[in-house]
């Protein structure tokens, strides 16, 4: 027997009434989460906000030190706390972090910053110093990661450094030439004082011994993977080889006990030019003071 249509529409309605309450009891559990999420983040802040100005956490020391060294070799600590002078916030979770770092970025032969807390009440300042490789056109200096940066105005009392001169951004190319050039001439016990690099790219390396070579453009660096120099060409190491085959033959010749070499032109392909000098007359200067 089919049922009547006034069952059939009371079922319906009352699976409707249920569908509802559930649909209004999952709305206030949501409103109810959200209350109680915003009620604890609200409790939360004002906790932290409560916490951080506690005198436990004022901060106390400034601890600056260096990340190559147990000190700093060019910066003075004092000079930094000058800079902070009035920069710091008294609380160590107020400090803010990265205006301490672009502040100590800023001060000369800084290269790297690095600004922590330590709970509770230090702040860390790490500094990672330029090392110096050589002066850059007697304005700047080059350090040992080829970068250039502006020293402070003592800068030319360092002593024992490289000079390197040459074109706008070419301190990389030169850095690069200098370290192969260096790690040669260890060998024969010399060292290089000066670079010049033209506009054309000729090479003028003057050496401890007062000797000046003069080297050509390395064509080599212009070739692609594969490609052979030709054979009009030189590339540097070529130039280079040479002189550290020839040089102790040069300086140990019977010209040598009379002459001074003072420049070898390294840029021919089936040799090099050599200008000397002559050496003082010592022999004759002891006689003439010896008279006197």
């Amino acid at each position: 027997m089919r049922p009547s249509s006034s069952s059939t529409s009371f079922a319906y309605s009352s699976e409707s009434r249920q569908f509802g309450v559930r649909q209004s009891a999952s709305r206030l559990n949501f409103i109810a989460n959200i209350l109680y999420i915003l009620s604890t983040v609200i409790a939360l802040y004002y906790v932290f906000s409560w916490l951080v100005v506690r005198p436990a956490f004022n901060v106390k020391n400034i601890e600056i030190r260096s990340t190559q060294a147990d000190t700093l070799t060019h910066i003075v600590p004092s000079d930094v706390q000058v800079i902070l002078d009035n920069q710091l916030d008294p609380y160590v979770f107020k400090i803010d972090l990265k205006h301490i770092q672009n502040k100590v970025l800023s001060m000369p032969w800084v290269r790297g910053v690095w600004v922590e807390r330590v709970l509770p009440d230090k702040v860390r300042i790490s500094i990672e110093e330029h090392i110096p490789l050589a002066y850059w056109n007697d304005q700047q200096m080059v350090n040992t990661e080829g970068e250039v940066f502006t020293p402070d105005r003592d800068y030319q009392n360092y002593t024992g450094l490289v000079h390197f001169y040459g074109p706008d951004k070419s301190h990389h190319t030169i850095r690069h030439y200098y370290k192969k050039m260096q790690s040669q001439l260890d060998q024969l016990n010399l060292k290089v004082v000066k670079i010049i690099l033209t506009e054309r790219f000729t090479w003028y390396i003057f050496l401890d011994n007062g000797v000046k070579l003069i080297m050509s453009k390395d064509q080599a660096v212009e070739l692609s993977d594969g490609a052979r120099l030709q054979d009009n060409y030189l590339s540097f190491d070529q130039m280079l080889a040479r002189f550290i085959r020839v040089w102790p033959i040069l300086k140990n010749s019977e010209d040598a006990r009379h002459k001074i070499i003072t420049e070898v032109d390294l840029r021919y392909m089936n040799g090099l030019s050599i200008r000397e000098k002559d050496k003082p007359n010592t022999e004759n200067r002891e006689e003439n003071e010896s008279q006197r």
